[in-house]
């Protein structure tokens, strides 16, 4: 449900577009959870594509700040925070995550 997507790092040129991830916010009985998705964005700036909802190190609040690409475009770096007191960095395949990408239903 887009709508209930927010920010994160800013976006990555990405093929013919651009890339980045956005957060989703889920309350639960024991407490919140913070939700990613990868996003894939056509050149006019629409999100054209997502991935399902996922978390780098468990559930809890994570928030994903900084991506950017190496430089052959193999893997992608993704800086992010844990509960606003742990810094973590991911380093992801930037096939991995073009495989993830499913695009939007029209």
């Amino acid at each position: 449900a887009i709508e209930h997507w927010r920010g994160g790092p800013p976006l990555l040129r990405w093929a013919d577009g651009w890339l980045s991830l956005v957060h989703e916010v889920c309350e639960t009985g024991q407490g919140r959870v913070y939700l990613h998705r990868w996003v894939g964005f056509g050149p006019d700036g629409a999100a054209t594509a997502a991935s399902r909802a996922f978390t780098f190190r468990g559930r809890g609040i994570e928030y994903a700040a900084g991506l950017a690409a190496s430089e052959d475009g193999a893997k992608l770096l993704v800086s992010f925070g844990i509960a606003d007191r742990e810094a973590w960095l991911a380093r992801v395949p930037a096939a991995a995550v073009a495989g993830l990408l499913k695009p939007f239903q029209q």
